[in-house]
């Protein structure tokens, strides 16, 4: 059977079971923070690795391999790294304190707060309010500037392109395009993810608060937080680090000629472990109120700029993605447990943002307080490097800790599988999903997976007498069926 789809609200998947594990000694979290970080940096085949986390009131971090492959510079605590549409949720806190000092109406339509004439910012008759600014359904359908042409071909070059055309579109060009500029759909319809919803935000924040908005950031967020080495303007003396695409070419930095509100800082993980802590303070009006959910339509939930996630207990965690050209990193808070986690990578490519977010289940599985750890995860590692080894380890843990980890879902195991099988280790997920099948002999679907092994494996005869176990304790399966079709 095919194997479980990743979807993003994976985090409320691990938190199961009833017991409440005690909190993770120092040694426990730095353990988990390598392990990670090991596989991150397998999986991607990136070069450096940065991991902070935010817990029980202390900070922890580490960095992994180096920046530039040979140069042995490796990250510290004060490199500063882009972290793009992370950004965007510094634009929000800044929103929010507008919106609680009555400066900006979350409901307004955003003409009101513009100081030209824009006829065309509505679409028959509805138009573009604040919330849909902050939750990227304006009904434009387009990026400031239009880039989309030079996506249609990408290749090694296109991220150049694409800086070239960012670095010529300043203030004046973005407010001559939002002149003629006309949303393709009604307002707070369509979810579409630009620049356009945190640099117009920006804008309104210098109007109706009648203040610079880097000044904004500065007297709000990083002065209060010490956050001395966070800006979007950097000074000349001062240098990010390098990033790379998946393919290992040295790519450009994000470009900057507008506010920068939607992807433009820069920080390092001493501070952003500082704005992880500010970000927990559920004592902070302007905190509160930027995490405060302004859509919600059942399946996607948003704040302020924030994505919005729960667990199974129905407790809420925030979290942003941001992907520069060469250099992608997610930060999550669950201000219900006092926990953070931040990666950063220095490499972009179309599989990274699904790897940062497996490492955060990860580490998520790893250090939450409630509900049981993730066996598969526990022992993934230890498998890819030696499947008898890491059988091993899951007995150990079984016999050990059974009230620690998930043994009870035999999902766990069959992830695992499958993440070894499409990996091309076929030997060691043969074993793994025997060990499924001995752990759930009831089960159709164990069999189904062992028999897509043994094929994969040309084993044919093996592969067909697990189909037809699988076929019997499960008389629907419809893959099984199709398996046993196929002569080879």
């Amino acid at each position: 059977m095919k194997q479980l789809t990743f979807i993003l609200l994976f985090i409320s998947n691990l938190c199961i079971g009833q017991t409440s594990p005690k909190a993770p000694s120092e040694a426990e979290v730095y353990r988990s923070l390598d392990e990670n970080a090991k596989y991150l940096l397998k999986e991607s085949g990136g070069n450096s690795v940065s991991i902070g986390v935010y817990l029980n009131g202390k900070t922890y971090s580490r960095h992994y391999g180096e920046i530039d492959k040979g140069k042995k510079n490796k990250a510290t605590d004060e490199t500063l790294f882009e972290i793009a549409s992370v950004t965007k949720t510094f634009t929000g806190t800044l929103m929010a304190r507008a919106v609680l000092e009555g400066k900006v109406k979350m409901d307004a339509d955003v003409r009101d707060y513009l100081r030209q004439e824009f006829a065309n910012l509505q679409y028959k008759g509805k138009p573009v309010t604040i919330k849909d600014l902050l939750t990227h359904r304006t009904g434009i359908l387009r990026q400031f500037p239009n880039y989309a042409k030079l996506l249609e071909n990408r290749d090694d070059s296109t991220a150049f392109k694409v800086r070239k055309m960012e670095e010529n579109y300043d203030k004046r060009e973005f407010f001559r395009d939002l002149l003629w500029v006309r949303p393709d759909t009604s307002a707070g319809s369509v979810y579409y993810y630009s620049q356009f919803g945190p640099e117009l935000s920006a804008h309104i924040l210098e109007n109706a608060m009648q203040q610079d908005f880097n000044v904004q950031l500065r007297e709000v967020i990083m002065e209060p937080n010490e956050m001395n080495h966070t800006s979007i303007r950097i000074d000349d003396n001062l240098s990010v680090a390098n990033g790379y695409d998946d393919k290992g070419v040295l790519m450009p930095f994000l470009a900057n000629a507008m506010w920068g509100a939607g992807g433009g800082m820069k920080s390092t993980m001493a501070d952003l472990l500082k704005y992880m802590k500010y970000q927990l303070d559920t004592t902070n009006a302007i905190v509160k109120e930027s995490h405060r959910s302004i859509f919600d339509d059942g399946k996607d939930e948003m704040g302020y700029f924030w994505d919005i996630g729960k667990d199974i207990k129905g407790n809420k965690f925030y979290w942003k993605h941001g992907g520069a050209y060469g250099t992608q990193n997610v930060f999550f808070v669950y201000p219900a447990y006092q926990i953070g986690f931040s990666v950063i990578i220095n490499q972009s490519g179309s599989n990274t943002a699904g790897q940062l977010l497996d490492v955060i289940q990860g580490l998520e599985s790893d250090l939450k307080p409630y509900g049981q750890k993730s066996i598969g995860r526990t022992i993934r590692i230890t498998v890819e490097e030696n499947a008898d080894a890491g059988m091993a380890y899951y007995y150990q843990l079984k016999n050990d800790k059974k009230d620690s980890y998930n043994f009870e879902s035999e999902g766990e195991l069959n992830k695992l599988g499958y993440r070894l099988l499409n990996s091309g280790k076929i030997i060691a997920a043969i074993k793994i999903f025997k060990l499924n099948a001995t752990e759930f002999p009831n089960s159709s679907n164990v069999y189904d997976s062992l028999g897509d092994a043994y094929y994969a494996n040309k084993e044919l005869k093996l592969a067909k007498e697990n189909f037809k176990k699988s076929l019997k304790l499960n008389p629907a399966n419809e893959h099984a069926k199709e398996m046993l079709k196929k002569k080879r």
